[in-house]
């Protein structure tokens, strides 16, 4: 539970790192050289731990996890920063906050984990307040290209949720992570010359990168793993609805932005799911892995 909050608040702080970031270079400068520093960390932890012998053997047993790294872990990035360019914020949080209720269903299909009355609270309160506090940050603008766009970033990152639950049994989340954003570097090095990155143009700029990278790409997405190897899919999945709510307490600290009592409404709603879903998870919950 502590990892999934960890992760929740590193990526809760990422959202204000990259508006900030945002008026020193384009969407996709900042994300090519997020995930290439974030892998270059994590391959450099990954060596300091003397723990490189934990990566899978064999070239074959790379190819999931990298695969899964460029096309989820990346594709999430991408279709997220394409949909806020067509769609207000506030549509695109909320279209993407629905991935737990793809992950809680997809888990319960395939008999991976019991959907329980608590679960479903914790759920349907988690993304009801996600909901409310985006619906209260500003204007519901829509275009089916970024609707579109921001549902597609949801599945993906409910794809790297179940896609890493798969493979916990067999790699470590930090081996793991390393693998991911190794794949989705490698995806956008290649399309980085048709996306037309540049570099960042201040000193400030790159340690503003690197803070993304470090904060976002190796601490939130390892203890993201971690947390899914521990308590399973879906209740990393709901924790993460804590995102909105640690962004909106940082927007409200760091940038001076307005708190209106509907968003505090749904700040509230947010925190009684990350309660319930700290219930849920000492219920027993009998199932086997994916892996």
């Amino acid at each position: 539970m502590a990892l999934g909050v960890v992760s929740a608040v590193t990526y809760g702080i990422g959202p204000v790192l990259i508006k900030v970031a945002l008026e020193d270079m384009s969407a996709t400068t900042l994300l090519l050289y997020r995930l290439v520093l974030a892998a270059a960390i994590l391959w450099a932890l990954l060596a300091l731990a003397g723990r490189l012998r934990e990566t899978p053997r064999g070239a074959r047993l790379w190819i999931g996890p990298l695969t899964l790294g460029a096309v989820a872990y990346g594709g999430q990035m991408t279709l997220f920063a394409l949909a806020l360019e067509r769609v207000s914020a506030s549509l695109v949080v909320i279209l993407f906050h629905t991935a737990p209720i793809v992950v809680v269903a997809v888990t319960a299909l395939t008999g991976r984990e019991r959907l329980t009355r608590l679960r479903l609270l914790a759920l349907g309160v988690g993304v009801g307040g996600v909901a409310v506090v985006a619906a209260s940050s500003g204007e519901l603008r829509a275009e089916p290209l970024g609707i579109v766009l921001a549902v597609g970033s949801a599945l993906a990152y409910a794809g790297v949720v179940l896609g890493s639950d798969a493979y916990s049994g067999s790699i470590a989340p930090l081996p793991l992570s390393v693998l991911l954003a190794t794949g989705a570097a490698l995806a956008l090095l290649l399309a980085a010359p048709l996306a037309g990155a540049g570099t960042p143009g201040s000193v400030s700029g790159w340690l503003l990168v690197v803070a993304i990278a470090a904060s976002v790409g190796v601490v939130g997405t390892t203890a993201l793993l971690a947390g899914v190897a521990m308590i399973g899919p879906s209740l990393a999945s709901i924790l993460l609805t804590l995102e909105p709510l640690v962004a909106l307490l940082l927007a409200w600290i760091a940038l001076g932005e307005h708190l209106s009592a509907l968003q505090l409404t749904g700040g509230a709603l947010i925190v009684v799911a990350a309660f319930a879903a700290h219930r849920a998870a000492a219920e027993p919950v009998p199932g086997a892995s994916l892996a």
